[in-house]
């Protein structure tokens, strides 16, 4: 299926740049963030409700990005994703 989407988008330079964010946001959430938070969750579920916890998660992750959005002028990935060659379209 994601494999069909990008053939459909491929041509459109911003869409294809919004897909592949998407895309590599659900995999890092979908993969390494949530055997973390499960652990994280599953250890202090006596202490602390879930609720609050997914707070605490929630607020880590927006000042991060924000942090780094306002500090590296709009880029989230505090530049890691800077090289040559990716300043236009291929």
């Amino acid at each position: 299926m994601l494999f069909l989407a990008n053939i459909a988008i491929h041509r459109y330079h911003k869409a294809g740049v919004w897909f592949g964010f998407a895309l590599s946001a659900y995999s890092a959430i979908a993969n390494d963030s949530i055997q973390t938070l499960g652990t994280f969750i599953a250890a202090t579920k006596e202490t602390t409700a879930w609720w609050k916890q997914w707070i605490y998660v929630a607020t880590i992750f927006n000042v991060t990005v924000l942090y780094s959005w306002y500090y590296n002028n709009g880029d989230i990935t505090f530049e890691r994703l800077q090289s040559k060659g990716f300043k236009t379209q291929p």
